[in-house]
C-alpha cells in the first residue's frame, strides 16, 4: 500500500479499494481527528473533610457535617458555579483561610471572602462619628487618652478633606476606619511627630494643593482582624490618589511588635529583618504587602504609651 503526501493510503493500481484498504482509511481518519479533539474532562476529586477541621455546631457542639448538604442540597450545580446560597452562613463561621474553590462551595477557603463581601467602604459621615469614637478605644487601648481621635476631631476631618475619609462597614456597624490628609513634599518627608504631622488630630496641616496623600491613621476593630479589610482601606486611599492625579501616599507607620525585640536589636535592624521578611510585624508586614517602602525612621513619631515611640516613614509611589 501506497502512503501520499496527506497521509492516506492511495487507491491500487486496479482501480478500487478492497476491505481491508478501506478499514485502515478509517482507521487513519478517526486518527487524524483524534489530533484536534478536545482533551476530556476529569473531574476533580473531592476534599475528604476531617472532623478535626469541621466547625461545630451552635447548640449541641457536635461537628458540623457538611455532606449531609451536599446530599439533600439538589441537583450538582453546572460546571464553573459557585452555589453558596445553600450554605448555612453560621456553620461556615468556624472555617479559617479564604479563598473560593472552584466548584465545592463547602470548601473552607469561602468563608472569609463571603465575610469581605459584607464590608463595604464609604466616606465618613456625621452618623459614624460616635461609633468612631468607640472603636478607637478599643482599637488602640494602650496609647494616652489625648491622642485618641474623638467626635469634634472626626467632625473637623469631614469638614476639611471630606474625601479622604473613609470607614469599612458590616451592615451599619463601623469595623474599620482610615484618615487622611494631603501634604507637599516638603511637609511630608521632614522629620515629624505624629502631633506635629496631624496638627494634633485636627488635619489644620492639609494643604489642599499637596501632591502627597498623607495617612494619617487606619485601624481594624479587633474581631475584623485577618479578613484583609486593612488592603481595602489601602485601595480605597490608592483610588483616591489616582483620582486627584497626587503622586503617592506618605505614612508614618507605627511597630506593634518591635517591643518583643527592642532589648537585643535597634529599631533599624528590627526594620530590616521585617523587610528581609525574617521577622513579621503586625503592621508593617501589611502595609510591605500593600506595595510600601520604607524610606527611613521617624524617631519620637509616637507620643508615648506602650508602643514604641519610633516609627518608619513608608512610601508608596502612584
Amino acid at each position: 500500500m501506497n502512503i501520499g503526501e496527506t497521509g492516506f493510503p492511495h487507491a491500487p493500481a486496479g482501480g478500487g479499494f478492497g476491505v481491508e484498504t478501506r478499514r485502515r482509511r478509517v482507521s487513519l481518519c478517526r486518527a487524524a481527528a483524534s489530533l484536534y479533539a478536545a482533551p476530556p474532562r476529569l473531574s476533580m476529586p473531592r476534599r475528604r473533610v476531617s472532623p478535626y477541621h469541621m466547625p461545630f455546631d451552635a447548640e449541641g457542639g457536635t461537628p458540623y457535617d457538611h455532606r449531609k448538604d451536599l446530599r439533600t442540597r439538589g441537583p450538582r450545580p453546572a460546571r464553573g458555579a459557585v452555589n453558596v446560597v445553600s450554605l448555612p452562613l453560621d456553620a461556615m463561621a468556624g472555617f479559617g483561610r479564604v479563598s473560593f474553590a472552584w466548584q465545592n462551595p463547602f470548601h473552607p477557603g469561602v468563608v472569609r471572602r463571603i465575610q469581605r463581601m459584607q464590608i463595604v467602604i464609604v466616606n465618613t459621615r456625621p452618623e459614624h462619628f460616635a461609633q468612631l469614637v468607640t472603636h478607637q478605644q478599643i482599637c488602640f487601648p494602650t496609647i494616652p487618652a489625648e491622642d485618641w481621635i474623638n467626635a469634634e476631631h472626626f467632625a473637623a476631618h469631614v469638614r476639611i478633606f471630606p474625601e479622604g475619609q473613609h470607614v469599612a462597614l458590616d451592615g451599619e456597624r463601623v469595623v474599620g476606619q482610615s484618615t487622611t490628609l494631603r501634604l507637599s513634599a516638603e511637609h511630608a518627608f521632614a522629620p515629624h511627630t505624629y502631633r506635629d504631622i496631624t496638627g494634633a488630630n485636627y488635619l489644620t496641616t492639609h494643604d489642599p494643593a499637596g501632591e502627597w496623600l498623607y495617612g494619617a491613621d487606619m485601624s481594624v476593630h479587633p474581631d475584623y482582624r485577618g479578613r484583609r479589610i486593612s488592603s481595602m482601606l489601602y485601595d480605597a486611599r490608592k483610588a483616591l490618589i489616582r483620582r486627584l492625579g497626587l503622586r503617592g501616599m506618605v505614612a508614618g507607620g507605627a511597630l506593634p511588635g518591635y517591643h518583643h525585640y527592642a532589648g537585643r536589636m535597634r529599631v533599624e535592624e528590627y526594620v530590616a529583618e521585617v523587610v528581609a521578611g525574617r521577622l513579621v510585624d503586625p503592621t508593617l508586614t501589611t502595609q510591605l504587602r500593600n506595595g510600601f517602602q520604607v524610606r527611613g525612621i521617624l524617631y519620637g513619631y509616637l507620643g508615648g504609651g506602650d508602643l514604641v515611640e519610633d516609627a518608619t516613614l513608608l512610601v508608596w509611589e502612584a
